[in-house]
């Protein structure tokens, strides 16, 4: 494909899709800010939770949108999840979401063809996940990979067809995996809107530790491997 027409998408791709994110934020930026009152947040609740079976529906769509944008952040999601519909509740709701999402997003990248996606992804990003095309641990290394908070695991499944695992066992392992990121946002919202401020802001500390250890430990691991090759 020629330079000029990759350097062209990327530049339209990007320009939209951050435009379209800074329009949101400001936008509504009145009504996030209003959600710092316990009373508006249990309004929320109580707005979506009268809709019905609509409501979870439309959680459940917001949810498949962020993970079929790979880069857009799944926390804000799990944690409105967490505040309507409870830790357990929004973990349905969740894993739901990211179970069919992730089907969506594997095949839509089989037939659009994976490296169209690498266009838009830094080669050395593509490097830190190379211990996935072993064969033998690819298993483990998808569990890995979904497991470890703070890693932009969404991207991954635009790779996945390319990993030597079969469909329905990455789908499993994937989803499977994020139990614990998706429990804790959920957790996390479910006391936020019950005005447990101060035992959401320990957990999501912890939470943020644990992340951030993770993301060392993750980092260490590939440089070190990187050293011995």
């Amino acid at each position: 494909m020629n330079q000029k027409l990759i350097n062209t998408i990327k530049i339209t791709v990007f320009t939209l899709t951050f435009g379209a994110m800074i329009f949101i934020a400001i936008y509504y930026a009145e009504f996030f800010l209003s959600l710092r009152d316990l009373e508006v947040r249990q309004a929320l609740r109580s707005d979506i939770l009268s809709m019905g079976v609509e409501g979870w529906f439309y959680l459940l769509l917001i949810q498949l949108i962020q993970v079929f944008v790979a880069f857009l952040p799944s926390e804000p999601v799990e944690l409105l999840m967490g505040m309507v519909y409870g830790t357990w509740g929004g973990l349905l709701i969740g894993l739901t979401g990211v179970f069919i999402g992730s089907i969506i997003a594997y095949y839509f990248a089989k037939i659009i063809g994976v490296p169209f996606f690498k266009l838009f992804i830094k080669k050395n990003y593509l490097e830190k996940y190379e211990f996935l095309k072993d064969e033998k641990k690819v298993a483990f290394g998808v569990f890995i990979v979904y497991f470890t908070v703070g890693t932009p695991s969404d991207v991954v499944t635009y790779l996945a067809p390319t990993l030597k695992i079969k469909p329905w066992k990455f789908f499993l392992i994937s989803t499977i995996s994020r139990i614990p990121k998706i429990i804790t946002s959920t957790f996390i919202g479910h006391h936020f809107v019950e005005g447990n401020t101060t035992l959401s802001i320990i957990v999501f500390i912890i939470t943020a530790m644990i992340g951030l250890i993770s993301v060392l430990v993750y980092r260490f691991r590939n440089k070190k491997k990187s050293l011995l090759d």
